[in-house]
């Protein structure tokens, strides 16, 4: 049987390889038009229960992110990044931690405008790590959707020099997924698992939010280095969320315990239309360096 859509996402081609593009009308296949409006490539008129009966809905993967994301270190000075005069070549004052730099050798790493003297805005760039404190970055930029890796590599001209200052304010990283209006329902589930990394100063701080509501957040400290899972449940209600641990700083993660809930394990976002999900990064000092290494985004339906 056939299904009719419409695309709402550029990226994916029919099944004889034509592009389908933002705006179109589709009709194809029951599984290839569930495959494009379950990962956020389309609409469809009624669904999920356009698909399937709502209680047969199984957990939804909307995002998966494998290419890490860092903000650069740099006090301006004497610590973190320092490029060489040589193309876009840099060092490190030190390792962000011992043995990361093999994970880093294909990055998007983000920079403050005009970093090693030239006019370039900040921004995420493509970074390879040759070892724990040396590399070389690429003028291709990530700016939303999944991550990859360029197909072509483009040297930054002319050569950078000087030291890089790291910037402490949130900055938006992996964006521009699609938590669709039908994932969840009244009673759904919605899990994120993240694995991060960083320097042993500071605090290395990560958020998930909702078309800018923040639903969870983690943040570490003299530990940088760590997986951790996250939980939201709707509580009957396509607004309330009940969150699976709260502290004092964060929404926390399983995995953890506390003597009992404190005040942050709600959050109101109506989930019944389709939003905006974001990760982002911050660091509290210059060269607190958080690294996220790799996540996943589930969603199950709940009627």
């Amino acid at each position: 049987m056939t299904k009719t859509c419409t695309i709402i996402k550029a990226g994916r081609a029919d099944t004889y390889g034509r592009p389908l593009l933002v705006g179109q009308s589709y009709t194809g296949p029951d599984d290839e038009v569930f495959s494009l409006w379950q990962s956020g490539f389309a609409s469809v008129d009624g669904a999920p229960g356009a698909f399937l009966p709502a209680t047969q809905i199984q957990q939804q993967v909307i995002a998966v992110g494998n290419i890490p994301f860092l903000i650069m270190p740099g006090d301006g000075a004497a610590n973190g990044c320092q490029f060489t005069g040589t193309n876009s070549t840099f060092t490190l004052s030190a390792a962000i931690i011992a043995n990361i730099g093999a994970s880093l050798a294909g990055c998007y790493a983000y920079f403050s405008a005009g970093f090693g003297g030239s006019s370039l805005p900040a921004g995420w760039y493509w970074t390879e790590f040759s070892s724990d404190t040396a590399g070389i970055v690429y003028a291709e930029n990530y700016t939303s959707g999944k991550a990859s890796r360029p197909a072509t590599k483009t040297a930054i001209t002319p050569n950078l020099s000087g030291w890089v200052t790291g910037t402490t304010s949130e900055v938006v990283g992996p964006t521009g997924f699609v938590l669709p209006g039908s994932a969840l329902g009244k009673s759904g589930f919605f899990e994120l698992f993240l694995s991060q990394a960083g320097s042993a100063t500071g605090t290395k701080s990560y958020r998930m939010q909702l078309d800018g509501t923040s639903v969870f957040q983690n943040g570490l400290t003299s530990s940088p280095v760590g997986d951790s899972l996250h939980t939201a449940t709707c509580t009957d209600s396509v607004s309330e969320k009940q969150l699976g641990k709260a502290s004092a700083i964060s929404n926390g993660s399983l995995g953890t315990v506390t003597t009992g809930f404190l005040t942050a394990n709600r959050v109101s976002i109506d989930t019944s239309i389709d939003r905006t999900v974001s990760l982002s990064l911050q660091q509290s000092t210059n060269v607190s360096t958080p690294v996220l290494m790799r996540f996943i985004l589930k969603a199950t339906y709940g009627e």
